[in-house]
């Protein structure tokens, strides 16, 4: 699934960035194992080509987000914190990138409101992106990527 939107944080228009394509491989890595065994760090940074430093930094954010939790011990690694089929595309997304808007018009954030809302020729259009592309991502399941039934 490729999104062809600009994201910089100085202006809060979305980009999905390796943080979210290798945190979603991640997740999804996670997901593939129908036993829900913990994995560790090692293993997914070997099997989906992550370095491991950075794999270890995203599944910080994922754990403190409450989508994956990490087990102690010779065993030990991460699993999901829910079933997969619980989380969508969208909630890795939103932890990883944080806004997830198109322009700095829709932002949440008070910096990226606009002025010039009530009188902007583009403004729907902008809205209706913004909403499609939340749509897709939430349409999608992190148990639809892992390609388990």
């Amino acid at each position: 699934m490729t999104i062809l939107v600009k994201y910089s944080r100085i202006n809060s228009v979305m980009k999905l960035t390796t943080k979210t394509t290798y945190g979603l491989r991640a997740v999804a890595m996670l997901a593939a194992d129908k036993n829900r065994r913990p994995v560790a760090v090692s293993d997914i940074s070997k099997k989906e080509g992550i370095p491991e430093q950075y794999l270890v930094q995203l599944l910080h954010h994922l754990k403190k987000e409450g989508i994956v939790k990490s087990i102690r011990g010779p065993q030990g690694g991460y699993v999901l914190a829910k079933k997969p089929e619980e989380l969508s595309v969208y909630d890795i997304v939103k932890v990883l990138e944080g806004n997830v808007s198109v322009v700095s018009c829709l932002s949440k954030d008070k910096e990226g409101k606009c002025n010039r809302v009530d009188h902007c020729s583009t403004h729907d259009l902008w809205s209706r992106l913004n909403e499609s592309i939340e749509s897709a991502l939430k349409g999608f399941s992190i148990r639809d990527l892992s390609g388990t039934e």
